[in-house]
């Protein structure tokens, strides 16, 4: 039986995604709850693959960031793609969207030099038709 998530389990979610280093005994506090049951629902959360990771994000100033907007050839498999960009250790996240672009590619590196060598080996790629990059300037 697939395990589904609540309300409750979508505002924890939120919490944690805001910051994940979020205290459980706060995140009770703010939706009425236990910190038992804040810390039982995160586990099942993980358990139940609602949530991927815990994480740290970067500020702008410890390295360079953007979002790389990637038109690809119809015919290529998502999966192939997935693949190339799980090799890439800049890729923090990506996903497959509707519209325009057919991917958004979340990519964190030391300097813009190593941002542009990354940039470059995705428009490398066969599959790529284009490519636009949102360098990020600033994290509010």
């Amino acid at each position: 039986m697939k395990q589904k998530a609540d309300t409750l389990d979508f505002r924890i979610m939120e919490e944690l995604d805001r910051d994940s280093r979020t205290p459980n005994v706060l995140i009770a506090r703010k939706l009425g709850m236990s910190e038992g049951a804040v810390r039982h629902r995160i586990g099942r959360l993980a358990a139940g693959g609602f949530i991927k990771k815990f994480t740290i994000e970067f500020g702008v100033k410890t390295g360079a960031k953007a979002f790389i907007l990637v038109s690809t050839v119809p015919q290529t498999p998502p999966h192939a793609i997935s693949e190339f960009l799980k090799k890439m250790p800049e890729v923090r996240s990506f996903f497959h969207t509707s519209g325009e672009w057919d991917l958004v590619v979340r990519v964190f590196t030391e300097n813009p030099g190593l941002l542009n060598q990354a940039v470059n080996r995705i428009r490398s790629q066969k599959w790529v038709l284009a490519t636009e990059s949102l360098v990020v300037l600033d994290v509010g």
